[in-house]
């Protein structure tokens, strides 16, 4: 990808809600524009892209980078640098950052393109963005360039053919742990297959070992991660007659989350019921060793039905474990790059990997 070409996305956060999410310490702020990340990467990742066939999106982003997204707050928008350090930008606002957003770049000569989240007469909608659209644009912003600063040379660019419809032999799960792979294929244009089972994310212990409950997961990952792989090896081989490197072969990820968490966090005042169901939620994530978010006894599940802010608190890590995943789809979308979403037993190693460690730093006989 030439980077004079790279379209830079700014993502307006909302002012509110400040602080940090309790498992994994994202910023609040971003779990309220997570979808939005993940509408972009339905979007070119440059000018370039706009004249390429699919095969050449895909070796293009998998020898040279992709996508630039950056979180912005409203107040700080005037402040973005443009040329030479940004060619093209488009700014995504949404409820109440859309007035905010439309003042603060009324003083910016360069010309930016804004859109919406929300149904606003005078702005552009996200999901009704178009390439075409996005095209005339970034003519405007090139003219401006020649105009206005010095020439801006490009290659000569015809407009692609349709792409037409292809249609993969994966079923879109929608589930974390093949997302990445998936948000990568439609990314670059491929269709899914329609999920045929619907899949459950809480699991009943004494109906599933966890070993049983973790080989759905495990199979998810291996075919979306190998049907990316195959894509992207097509692609970068149909792009050059000899061997090239990558930027990125293989992102490899696990969550976490922080060890502080633990019923002993709760205060003495909150309810006995209450304590249970979240003692009994809190423990069970710091716990977490399988890729299904929650494995307990019957009794469990009755105890976080009865409880409205054990609800609450598995439905903030459902968040942000889409927000975790939505990075992951973005940079595998941009790298063409497939996804091995680790099981969260390897959080738990940190006792192994010390012992180790201090293997290797003895001198004993026996350290090989």
């Amino acid at each position: 990808m030439h980077s004079h070409s790279i379209i830079t996305y700014i993502v307006v956060l909302p002012n509110e809600p400040d602080g940090d999410t309790p498992f994994q310490g994202f910023a609040a702020r971003l779990l309220e524009v997570s979808g939005t990340l993940r509408s972009i990467l339905r979007l070119p990742a440059s000018f370039v892209e706009l004249h390429l066939q699919r095969d050449e999106i895909v070796a293009e982003r998998a020898m040279t980078g992709g996508y630039q997204i950056i979180p912005c707050k409203a107040s700080a928008l005037e402040k973005l640098p443009t040329y030479p350090a940004i060619h093209f930008m488009i700014v995504i606002s949404g409820p109440g950052t859309d007035e905010l957003t439309s003042a603060s770049l009324a003083n910016l000569t360069f010309p930016i393109l804004h859109i919406s989240t929300s149904r606003v007469a005078n702005i552009p909608q996200l999901d009704h963005l178009t390439g075409e659209e996005i095209r005339a644009y970034c003519n405007r912003a090139i003219e401006f360039i020649r105009s206005n600063y010095s020439s801006y040379s490009i290659p000569e660019l015809q407009r692609p053919g349709p792409h037409g419809t292809i249609t993969l032999p994966l079923e879109e799960t929608g589930h974390f742990v093949a997302v990445p792979n998936e948000a990568a294929l439609k990314s670059f244009g491929y269709q899914l297959a329609p999920l045929k089972k619907p899949i459950s994310f809480l699991t009943i212990l004494s109906t599933l070992s966890r070993q049983e409950a973790d080989e759905p997961n495990v199979r998810r990952i291996r075919e979306s991660a190998n049907i990316l792989r195959d894509v992207r090896t097509a692609a970068v081989a149909k792009s050059s007659p000899v061997p090239v490197r990558t930027v990125i072969d293989l992102i490899v990820s696990a969550p976490s989350v922080f060890h502080h968490v633990s019923p002993e966090l709760l205060k003495p005042e909150v309810p006995e019921s209450e304590r249970q169901a979240l003692g009994i939620v809190m423990r069970g994530l710091a716990r977490q060793k399988t890729y299904v978010q929650f494995i307990g006894r019957a009794a469990d599940f009755v105890n976080i039905q009865d409880s409205e802010t054990a609800k609450i608190l598995l439905s903030i890590r459902r968040a942000e474990l889409a927000l975790y995943t939505t990075v992951l789809a973005a940079r595998a979308s941009g790298y063409a790059a497939p996804v091995v979403r680790l099981s969260p037993a390897i959080n738990h190693m940190g006792p192994q990997l010390r012992d180790i460690t201090k293997c290797l730093d003895s001198a004993s006989p026996r350290k090989r």
